[in-house]
């Protein structure tokens, strides 16, 4: 009640709401926070600087998983290649320690696209992905725990990063690819020929 228009920009993530004399946009970004996306209010021009922003965080996320995944790797490499006693305890218990950055803050982009998916009744890709890494974390807890050699840090921290580096490129794609100058660039001709008709008697 009181949006007169609703457009969505997809190359730009931009969501354009026009409203009625006496609307409220409150309501309009309550409507769209029910359906699962967060809209941040963008005044005329600013959704460059936003995007720039996102794009950072996202980076940001990416390369905190890319590092702790690689250093998880090393250690991982030790424990397949024999260390056994004190040192395998040890390196296991580091691998969950350097884990923790990737559970708890790279993989909030998975949290929330599949809350908001189970809120709309609705099963998206990231639901299994979830599932899935929130299983392997507790059986790689207890069996932390309990001192068996079954932990799932790498490849669970591998996953995550090879995850997130592909939504961030296709992102990106998205974001140059598919605007609005650069696809009218490419649909209009970088050069013509003109040729004169010739009239033969």
């Amino acid at each position: 009640p009181g949006v007169d228009s609703l457009t969505l920009n997809l190359a730009s993530g931009v969501a354009l709401v026009r409203l009625r004399e006496g609307g409220s946009f409150a309501q309009a970004a309550e409507e769209l926070a029910r359906r699962g996306y967060r809209p941040p209010p963008v005044k005329q021009g600013e959704s460059d600087d936003l995007r720039i922003k996102e794009n950072r965080k996202h980076l940001i996320q990416l390369g905190v998983a890319g590092m702790v995944a690689g250093n998880i790797m090393l250690l991982a490499v030790a424990l397949y290649a024999g260390a056994d006693g004190s040192f395998a305890g040890m390196f296991r218990w580091t691998s969950f320690v350097l884990y923790l950055p990737i559970l708890f803050y790279s993989a909030i982009p998975f949290y929330r696209s599949a809350w908001a998916s189970l809120r709309k009744g609705r099963v998206s890709i990231d639901v299994p992905i979830v599932f899935g890494l929130l299983v392997g974390t507790a059986a790689s807890v207890i069996n932390l725990v309990i001192g068996s050699e079954h932990i799932y840090f790498d490849s669970l921290s591998a996953l995550v990063f090879l995850l997130l580096s592909t939504r961030y490129l296709l992102k990106k794609v998205n974001q140059h690819a598919l605007s609005a100058t650069e696809l009218i660039h490419f649909l209009a001709p970088s050069m013509a020929r003109k040729r004169n008709a010739v009239t033969l008697e």
